[in-house]
C-alpha cells in the first residue's frame, strides 16, 4: 500500500545512497537513491515522499523537492521622499446635475389629467383629486387593531449523538510499525472488508502499471493479528465518552457499548465496563419508573388513547406490563368503548388497543349507535388480535395472525411430497384394492 509521508534526508554515502527517517524518528528507517532526489538535495531537508509499504519494508517511489520561500527583490520596492513644502489639504466638491431646458415635469408636479369617455364627459374611474389631508384621514371609524402575533414554537432538540475522542485509537496506531499503520488505518475505518477492498484496489492499480501484486492472504493474516487491539482502544473511546456524558446518552447506545464489553482486556477497560454495566442497569429502570408513571397519570386523566399508546412502547424489549396496572387499563379501554363514544374516538380506541399488551383483555361494551360500514369492517379485521370483538360482532374467531413476512422476499420453502400409504401384506388377509383408500395411517377404511 502506498501513500505519502513526510522524511528527513540525515546522511549521503559514496555509493549515490541517502539514508531517511520519518519526521521525529531517532533512527534512519531506509534509503534511496541519489537519482530520484532534487537537484541542490542537502542534509536535514524535510521532504514529502511517494511511499510504498510492503511486507519487507517501506520503498520511496518519489521525493518532492520542499518549497523554496519567496523573497522580494530590492528593486521592487518603492521609496518614499519627504519635502520641504508645507502639506496643502485637499477639499473635494461634487456637482450637481444642470437641469436641461424643455425636461418633463416630475410626476408629483403634473397636473391631474381627468380621464373622458367617448362623448367627450369625464370617465367613470375619474375621481376629483382630494387634499392630501383628507386622503389620509380614515374613513368609517376607528382603524382595527392589528391582530397580535403568536409566539414562535419553541424548536425541538435534536437529540444527542455520541462524539467518542481518538485518544486511544490514535495512541494503538501510533504504537504500530511504519509498514504497518496503513493496514491500521484500514481497520479502524472498517474492519477486514475495508483491508480487503483497499488490496483489491491497490492489486488492479498495479496490474495496469505491471508492478507485482501485493500478497493478499499475508495481508489478512496480519490484519487479523492487529484488530483485537484497535477494536478494544475503539471500544475504550466509545467507553470513555458514554461516561463522560452519562445522562445525555441513548439508552440504545449504552447497550450497545455495555454488550461490546467483553473486547475490555486490561484491568482500566473492565472497571470501566463494570461501572457502565451498573449505569446502564439504573438507567433502564429510572426509565421504566417514569414510563409507569406516565401511564398512571394518563389514566388518572381519563386519556385512555394516549395511555394505550404509551404501554406498548416500553423503555426495553423484555420490560414486562404489571397485572394491576394492565387490569386497570383493560377495564378503562372496555368502559370506553360504549355504544354511546364518537365513532371516531372508537375507531382510535380499537386502533390502540390492537397494538397494546391488553388487547386481549379487553371487552367493549357495543359498537357505537349509527356505526359506519368502515368502522365495522376494521372491527372484523382486528378481531384475531382483540378476541372479544369476535363474539360482539356475532362472527367466528378468525386464526391469529401469523408472523410478519421477510422484508427480502424470501421464497416460502417447498412442502413436503405426500407418502404413498403402504401396500398390505398379502397374508394378512387384504380385500380387494377398491375397498381401500389412499389415504395416510389413522383414517378409516371406506365401507
Amino acid at each position: 500500500m502506498s501513500r505519502r509521508i513526510e522524511v528527513e534526508l540525515t546522511s549521503n554515502n559514496e555509493q549515490g545512497l541517502w539514508t531517511w527517517r520519518a519526521v521525529g524518528a531517532r533512527e534512519p528507517r531506509g534509503t534511496v537513491s541519489a537519482e530520484r532526489l532534487y537537484e541542490g538535495v542537502k542534509v536535514g531537508d524535510v521532504v514529502r515522499a511517494e511511499a510504498d509499504f510492503g511486507i519487507d519494508g517501506i520503498a520511496l517511489l518519489s521525493v518532492t523537492p520542499p518549497k523554496q520561500k519567496a523573497t522580494r527583490q530590492p528593486e521592487s520596492r518603492l521609496e518614499l521622499k519627504g519635502s520641504d513644502k508645507p502639506l496643502q489639504p485637499v477639499t473635494t466638491t461634487l456637482a450637481g446635475r444642470p437641469r436641461r431646458e424643455g425636461r418633463r415635469p416630475e410626476r408629483g408636479d403634473r397636473p391631474a389629467r381627468p380621464r373622458r369617455d367617448a362623448k367627450g364627459g369625464p370617465g367613470r374611474g375619474t375621481r376629483e383629486a382630494a387634499p392630501s389631508a383628507q386622503r389620509s384621514a380614515p374613513q368609517g371609524g376607528p382603524k382595527p387593531a392589528a391582530p397580535k402575533r403568536q409566539p414562535a414554537k419553541a424548536a425541538t432538540p435534536p437529540p444527542f449523538r455520541l462524539s467518542p475522542a481518538n485518544t486511544h485509537r490514535s495512541a494503538a496506531l501510533g504504537s504500530l510499525p511504519e509498514e504497518q499503520k496503513p493496514i491500521g488505518e484500514q481497520l479502524l475505518r472498517g474492519g477486514i472488508p475495508a483491508v480487503r477492498q483497499a488490496i483489491q484496489a491497490q492489486n488492479a492499480e498495479a496490474a495496469a502499471k505491471g508492478t507485482p501484486a501485493v500478497p493478499e492472504d499475508q495481508v489478512i493474516s496480519l490484519a487479523e493479528s492487529l484488530l483485537p487491539k484497535l477494536n478494544a482502544a475503539a471500544w475504550r473511546d466509545r467507553a470513555e465518552a458514554a461516561t463522560k456524558h452519562s445522562d445525555k446518552v441513548s439508552l440504545r447506545d449504552l447497550r450497545a457499548i455495555v454488550s461490546a464489553a467483553d473486547v475490555a482486556r486490561d484491568e482500566e477497560s473492565r472497571d470501566l465496563a463494570a461501572n457502565l454495566r451498573s449505569l446502564l442497569e439504573q438507567r433502564v429502570a429510572k426509565a421504566k419508573e417514569d414510563w409507569l408513571a406516565e401511564i398512571e397519570t394518563l389514566l388518572a386523566e381519563g386519556r385512555v388513547v394516549r395511555a394505550l399508546r404509551i404501554s406498548a412502547r416500553p423503555p426495553s424489549p423484555g420490560d414486562r406490563f404489571p397485572s394491576e396496572m394492565s387490569s386497570r387499563l383493560a377495564e378503562a379501554t372496555s368502559e370506553a368503548m360504549s355504544p354511546e363514544a364518537d365513532p371516531d374516538r372508537w375507531a382510535a380506541l380499537l386502533e390502540a388497543t390492537a397494538a397494546s399488551p391488553v388487547r386481549r383483555a379487553v371487552r367493549p361494551a357495543g359498537l357505537p349507535k349509527d356505526a359506519p360500514e368502515a368502522l365495522v369492517s376494521q372491527a372484523k379485521q382486528l378481531s384475531a388480535r382483540v378476541p372479544a370483538l369476535a363474539g360482539m360482532l356475532g362472527i367466528d374467531m378468525p386464526p391469529p395472525p401469523g408472523p410478519p413476512k421477510p422484508k427480502g422476499g424470501q421464497p416460502k420453502p417447498p412442502s413436503r411430497p405426500r407418502q404413498p400409504a403402504p401396500e398390505p401384506d398379502a397374508g394378512q388377509g387384504a380385500g380387494p384394492a377398491s375397498e381401500t383408500t389412499d389415504a395416510g395411517p389413522g383414517d378409516e377404511k371406506a365401507d
